[in-house]
């Protein structure tokens, strides 16, 4: 399935746009591929709407991950601003449109843009520090945002991202472009990956963010962790998750458990997304990992995959529920 979704990709369009320092934006047309011309976005104007939600803490990637991690190629973003990618985010998620061209950075790496009867989709390359990002075009988006920062190690997340991001209305999907041990989006706080989030809870604050992770049973401590299916966290209140669990009938399944309620593993609490959340007081954040033998069902079997997706939009529900009674006078 994701060679075929990436081979698809790759026979898309065939344009590109250059951002260069200090946020000017260059664009080349597949007609004139050496003529690069400025394009003005309002890079400013858009930086000044993002209320402040401009995070400066510094990477929380492993030491130990990073020193053995494979060199990046010397062409990767690790060393770029993603803030130049706010405008291009925020006119994908607002407007519902891309300029049509593809984002290359200085050095080289390049997003895809491509577009369908129901989406908008940003390729980033491979073996980038990029990620790549599908935004829904449709009518009744759901205000669900999922994504998979680890879609080749946490095995199948990545299949299971894509299909449903298919086969449910959420509104963008993302997912990485590198191995979490050279590049970990979920612990970098300075990536493209961080800034699309970013600009997801500045243009909705209500927005609920999801990622999909994976977890080997056999290397939890406890008894219940390692024979859990299912370890969710908001990095805050668990109440809220037991109560989307109860109304799913599902609270007192033993293989599903619930951080802060009977475990403290598998948190999220060093989520660079998660903190970004918290930090700037906009959107919710559901962290979800899942055994193996659990990940390889939902890849193959629907009934599986809408059952997670009910548990998804039921906790959504609850974070709508609390915020109208948060409103009351």
């Amino acid at each position: 399935m994701t060679k075929i979704w990436n081979g698809y990709w790759a026979l898309m369009w065939g344009v590109s746009l250059v951002y260069c320092t200090k946020g000017d934006i260059m664009l080349e047309t597949r007609e004139s591929a050496s003529t690069s011309v400025p394009m003005s976005i309002g890079i400013a104007q858009a930086e000044a709407s993002s209320d402040a939600i401009k995070p400066k803490s510094k990477p929380l990637a492993d030491s130990q991950n990073q020193a053995a991690a494979a060199s990046p190629p010397a062409d990767s973003l690790g060393g770029t601003d993603p803030d130049h990618f706010y405008p291009v985010f925020m006119m994908a998620l607002k407007d519902r449109t891309l300029p049509k061209s593809t984002l290359r950075d200085a050095k080289g790496q390049i997003y895809q843009f491509i577009s369908d009867a129901s989406s908008i989709q940003m390729i980033g390359a491979k073996q980038s520090n990029l990620g790549s990002y599908r935004i829904s075009t449709g009518t009744g988006v759901s205000g669900i945002h999922l994504q998979t920062p680890h879609g080749e190690s946490d095995l199948q997340t990545r299949k299971i991202g894509e299909l449903l991001c298919i086969e449910q209305s959420y509104e963008s999907c993302a997912t990485n472009t590198w191995h979490r041990r050279s590049f970990d989006f979920a612990h970098e706080t300075i990536s493209p990956f961080q800034t699309f989030t970013r600009a997801i809870v500045s243009k909705d604050p209500k927005a609920l963010i999801v990622q999909l992770h994976g977890f080997e049973g056999g290397k939890r401590r406890g008894v219940r962790e390692q024979n859990a299916k299912m370890i969710l966290s908001i990095g805050s209140d668990s109440a809220l998750l037991q109560a989307a669990l109860k109304a799913l009938h599902l609270d007192q399944d033993p293989s599903i458990l619930v951080y802060g309620e009977g475990t403290r593993d598998l948190g999220a609490m060093r989520n660079a997304q998660r903190q970004l959340i918290s930090s700037v007081g906009k959107g919710h954040f559901l962290h979800i990992e899942m055994s193996l033998p659990l990940r390889e069902r939902l890849a193959s079997d629907r009934k599986e995959r809408e059952q997670l997706n009910d548990i998804i939009r039921e906790v959504k529900k609850k974070f709508y529920d609390e915020a109208k009674l948060s409103t009351r006078p």
